[in-house]
């Protein structure tokens, strides 16, 4: 599931001419978020939402730094990948820390719909939103425009700033 996320992600960062550095690292201290919060009893389908809030707000910070204070989003997401990895290192002192709430295995990766299993779902399910957010929404437009030509696209009215802000926040 996080991978087909991601690829949505990527794309979305490759039409900016922009790569974000930052998502494995991003990827993996999430999973080990949600999994200690599976250790402290918290509800199934809440520590998920928590997670997502987090990388939401994670992502928020780099695009007000790329955005707002010009830094080089090479820079920032390198950044963020080295904090995330040395923070997922630290919080767990170098230990798995497995996920084991039986709810969310077979939500996401043991449970099957139809005889099809559930992350070839996931990954369809995300793949389709990916492509209707860049293809068919007026937010693909800008982010394609955005990244072809910044230049033009913010002379033909498009918020350039907050396409860039949305894209490194998602």
């Amino acid at each position: 599931m996080v991978c087909s996320a991601n690829e949505s992600v990527y794309w979305m960062h490759v039409q900016r001419h922009a790569f974000d550095l930052s998502v494995g690292s991003m990827a993996s201290f999430s999973g080990m978020m949600l999994a200690m919060l599976y250790e402290r009893d918290v509800p199934t389908f809440f520590a998920p939402l928590l997670v997502l809030l987090l990388g939401g707000i994670v992502g928020a910070v780099s695009g007000l730094l790329v955005t707002r204070l010009r830094i080089p989003s090479f820079l920032v997401t390198l950044g963020m990948l080295s904090i995330f990895s040395g923070l997922a290192l630290t919080v767990t002192d170098t230990r798995p820390v497995p996920i084991l709430d039986d709810d969310f295995s077979a939500i996401f990766w043991n449970g099957s719909i139809f005889g099809i299993q559930a992350p070839i779902l996931w990954t369809l399910d995300l793949a389709a939103a990916g492509y209707y957010l860049l293809h068919q929404m007026a937010f693909g437009r800008w982010v394609f425009a955005t990244g072809g030509n910044p230049v033009a696209a913010q002379f033909s009215g498009v918020r350039t700033n907050a396409g860039n802000q949305s894209c490194v926040t998602c």
